[in-house]
């Protein structure tokens, strides 16, 4: 947008739109509303309007406010319930700053806690920020300093306090933004709630998950014969691994057909690639595959020899 130096106001609210262009020359620009759309993201270029002094972005899909909003030196409000934002810029500067509106959003303690100086005591009266929607559970396969078996939530709240849960239970001494769990089953599911001794009103719970347990399978000829194990070389089981189970199919040459299916088991061979369906979940299988023989006109005598997660597939 350029050229429209007298533009006073956009009002762009129930549309479709899932980005804003390049807004240049809006010099006497004052309101922006885009409430009730699909963006994902706002163009930095929104946080240079001198005269920018309200901004309404209420249920979108927004995930952060860009760090140049921080910087708008006539903002005097700014709503954005009902997104996904998990990042304030790191500070706001504009003096006639009076309201933020972010309720229902995904926002940790520690972008709270710069609206506020001591227990209970926020510096900024027009700040809304309860209630706040649940926010992610990791595994330690997402986190570079962590084993994979750990679970933590991304909450770094000088002020915070974290309690783990297991199938809706507290979990004694469970009580860090890292967890371990022992001896879970791929049935079990765990989630951390995490309150502030600074911001007042305000419990978060991170979403439920479960832990990815593995699953050993052996396939002998062609894959209607498989044998689930939950150790390497241990007894076998005749538990299907569920919903977020590791399964790793291991050591064996066997015989890919491109749409054989065997009860729940369906199996896909694809260029460099295999996939495997148990019941309503997927697995991607990422190994050494030899796919230069051929039997019947289909790969054959594939070698697998490592694994992957299975995920749930869409209905």
């Amino acid at each position: 947008m350029t050229g429209l130096d007298k533009l006073g106001w956009i009002i762009l609210n129930d549309n479709q739109l899932t980005s804003m262009p390049l807004m240049s020359g809006l010099a006497s620009l004052s309101w922006i509303e885009l409430e009730n759309n699909k963006l994902t993201s706002l163009h930095p270029s929104m946080g240079y309007l001198p005269k920018l002094a309200r901004i309404e972005l209420s249920d979108n899909e927004l995930t952060e406010i860009p760090q140049e909003f921080g910087n708008l030196p006539s903002l005097n409000g700014i709503r954005f319930y009902r997104n996904k934002v998990t990042r304030f810029p790191d500070e706001w500067v504009s003096p006639a700053l009076q309201n933020i509106g972010a309720t229902n959003n995904q926002l940790a303690f520690h972008e709270h806690e710069k609206f506020f100086d001591g227990p209970s005591s926020t510096t900024f009266a027009g700040y809304q920020f309860w209630p706040q929607d649940s926010m992610a559970t990791f595994t330690g396969a997402t986190h570079p300093a962590l084993s994979d078996e750990k679970l933590w939530v991304p909450d770094s709240g000088q002020y915070s306090q974290y309690q783990w849960f297991k199938n809706g239970q507290p979990i004694p001494g469970a009580t860090g933004v890292y967890y371990a769990p022992e001896n879970p089953s791929f049935e079990d599911k765990f989630q951390c709630r995490i309150t502030n001794t600074w911001v007042y009103n305000l419990t978060l719970w991170s979403k439920s998950i479960s832990v990815p347990t593995t699953f050993y399978a052996i396939a002998d000829g062609d894959w209607n014969e498989f044998i689930w194990s939950l150790e390497k070389d241990g007894p076998v089981t005749d538990t299907t691994p569920g919903i977020g189970s590791e399964v790793f199919i291991i050591g064996k040459h066997v015989t890919l057909r491109n749409d054989l299916s065997t009860g729940p088991i369906h199996v896909i061979v694809e260029n460099r690639g295999a996939s495997l369906t148990v019941d309503r979940a997927k697995l991607t299988v990422a190994g050494t595959l030899d796919l230069t023989k051929e039997t019947d006109g289909y790969p054959g005598d594939v070698f697998v020899i490592n694994g992957g997660r299975i995920k749930p597939i869409n209905p």
